[in-house]
């Protein structure tokens, strides 16, 4: 594993290998991954900053650690037509345990015709086993004519199996007529709970079983996963045709979801229904 080779200020960079950032890092340039399945470790405490977007490709990057990875898509250019904002994270994505930040990237102001458009946040689908993400579309660019819309937060998938994530669209831009507000997610979320608004204030659940789908322009998804199950009797002893409940207990006491499937390894010996009886 390629350790600390990056800390300071970096320029673009390419990334062939399994990597840990050791010191606090800012790339003002993009970050290209070079090979599939990389894992790129950020320790407790250590920052790595890209200013000008990952792209991964067709590639998965695992971001692991305690951390955090900040990520912003470069902004469009000014013109005549304003050029659109750039990707903040291209490619397939999974977090274990870090705090990440990924921004698609403004679209630059139409000074005759047109607003560019916002980047998107992902362009790809990311995987959340645990961490806190926040995934934001690029705002779109005003103009004199029409404005560009914002991007959506992710163009893509999601699957959450722990974590925070807060995902939202960017903000059409201003003009003779306004650009469309980006979605947050244009793909499936695949969780076992998922919140959506219109206007980030009132909230509900997404209606539907997993994965959901979400037209909104935010979404918050904040899952407390299992880490374990007890029950009140370890060992019991049973003549045929006796019975017994058993009471299952869930850690956390906060899981978000604690329901309990109840089966019997052999059917002719024991059954059980899904009361624990």
């Amino acid at each position: 594993m390629a350790v600390g080779l990056l800390s300071g200020t970096a320029h673009a960079v390419i990334l062939n290998t399994n990597h840990t950032i050791m010191y606090d890092t800012t790339i003002d340039g993009s970050l290209t991954v070079n090979a599939d399945n990389i894992i790129l470790t950020i320790p407790t405490g250590v920052t790595l900053t890209v200013n000008g977007g990952i792209n991964a490709g067709n590639y998965t990057l695992t971001v692991s650690g305690d951390g955090t990875l900040i990520v912003t898509g470069t902004n469009g250019i000014d013109g005549d037509n304003g050029g659109d904002g750039g990707i903040g994270f291209a490619g397939n994505m999974i977090v274990n345990g870090t705090t990440v930040q990924v921004t698609g990237g403004d679209g630059g102001y139409g000074n005759n015709d047109n607003g560019g458009n916002g980047g998107y946040g992902i362009y790809g689908n990311i995987t959340v086993n645990s961490g806190s993400v926040e995934v934001t579309g690029g705002n779109g660019g005003g103009s004199d004519g029409s404005g560009g819309d914002g991007g959506n937060g992710i163009q893509g998938n999601i699957t959450v199996s722990g974590g925070s994530v807060t995902i939202t669209g960017g903000i059409g831009g201003g003009g003779d007529s306004n650009g469309s507000n980006g979605k947050a997610v244009t793909g499936s979320i695949t969780a076992s709970s998922a919140q959506e608004s219109d206007n980030n204030s009132t909230w509900t659940d997404i209606p539907g079983t997993s994965p959901l789908i979400s037209l909104e322009r935010y979404v918050k998804i904040d899952i407390t996963p299992v880490t374990g199950v007890s029950l009140d009797k370890t060992a019991i002893t049973l003549l045929s045709g006796d019975t017994v409940t058993l009471t299952a207990t869930v850690s956390p006491d906060n899981a978000t979801s604690k329901a309990v499937t109840w089966t019997t390894s052999d059917e002719n010996i024991a059954s059980v229904d899904q009361s624990g009886d």
